[in-house]
């Protein structure tokens, strides 16, 4: 099986070894999306015994099933009684934190999806192939809408009005007012006569408005930020670190977009002005031409670093 390649894991080290320099004791690392369990292995790779519990977690079954048996037949016997991985959300940091009655001194987030959930067509993550419009991560995930059980991709494209729609790709990607507007009336048309089920009808209304593959891509991701809450969780990044954090302890965010960097950017900067956190990277560090080289994927990533105070 091909597992995701990790993304910038040379820098991460470089930050949690500078935090271990500091410390007299081993380290509690708390990894908010396990994946395939790639940044797990370079961590205890790198640290070793430092490790004192590293705690992951992935809300995707299917890449939490994947990540566990890989790194149960890959890490040393030693290094397992220090891992403590959670199928589970990530915004229940402090509840995993009480039960083991720690704190972190790393918390890590990589803001990426998983290679594997493009390759699954039956999800409906991909313009390529056709599946159902599902696109949740965690497929037993309750509705994001009590009111109008928005549960799904599909329960989006066929319940949300045109105002909706418009606000949903504006906020969640970087498509201009003009073109929300255009794919939203579109929708609102074709739903009309025939309601939204796979990913393949989708594909072909962007295809129908003349506009490109990177655009149809845009719009995909939209949906799939829409329907996974993703800038709302990262925007519980106060509550959940504030409460389950070591003094000194730092904050790891890798991005991937623009606009997924500037939320992380403008959220952590009020942070800081309320004397939390101090930011231990000026500008947001990008990979090296050689990872980029080996690994096309990553050449959008953007990776900041905090420090709690």
């Amino acid at each position: 099986m091909k597992f995701h390649h990790p993304v910038m894991i040379k820098e991460v080290s470089f930050y949690v070894q500078q935090l271990l320099e500091t410390q007299s004791r081993p380290l509690t690392i708390f990894d908010w999306t396990l994946g395939h369990g790639g940044h797990v292995l370079n961590l205890f790779e790198t640290l070793g015994r430092d490790i004192d519990t590293y705690v992951a977690t992935d809300v995707d079954s299917s890449m939490f099933a994947t990540a566990k048996e890989r790194l149960s037949t890959t890490l040393d016997s030693d290094y397992l009684s220090h891992l403590k991985l959670y199928n589970t959300s990530y915004i229940n940091l402090d509840k995993i934190s009480q039960e083991l009655e720690k704190k972190y001194d790393v918390v890590f987030l990589d803001l990426g999806v998983n290679l594997r959930h493009f390759m699954q067509h039956e999800r409906g993550f991909s313009i390529k192939g056709d599946g159902i419009l599902d696109m949740r991560y965690n497929q037993n995930s309750k509705s994001i809408s009590k009111k109008d059980r928005i549960i799904t991709a599909s329960d989006v494209l066929n319940n949300y009005n045109e105002l909706q729609l418009i606000d949903m790709f504006v906020v969640n990607s970087e498509i201009s007012m003009w073109t929300s507007k255009k794919i939203a009336h579109e929708i609102v048309s074709v739903r009309s006569r025939t309601p939204f089920e796979s990913s393949a009808q989708l594909n072909d209304l962007t295809k129908k408005l003349n506009y490109s593959a990177r655009v149809a891509a845009i719009v995909f991701q939209a949906l799939r930020i829409e329907i996974n809450q993703e800038f709302q969780n990262i925007k519980k990044l106060r509550e959940n670190c504030y409460k389950g954090m070591n003094s000194g302890g730092i904050l790891i965010i890798l991005s991937y977009h623009s606009w997924e960097d500037r939320i992380v950017k403008e959220y952590m900067k009020k942070m800081i002005t309320l004397d939390q956190w101090s930011i231990l990277t000026k500008h947001a560090l990008s990979p090296t031409y050689k990872e980029v080289s080996g690994n096309k994927p990553s050449r959008s990533a953007k990776m900041r670093v905090f420090k709690f105070i």
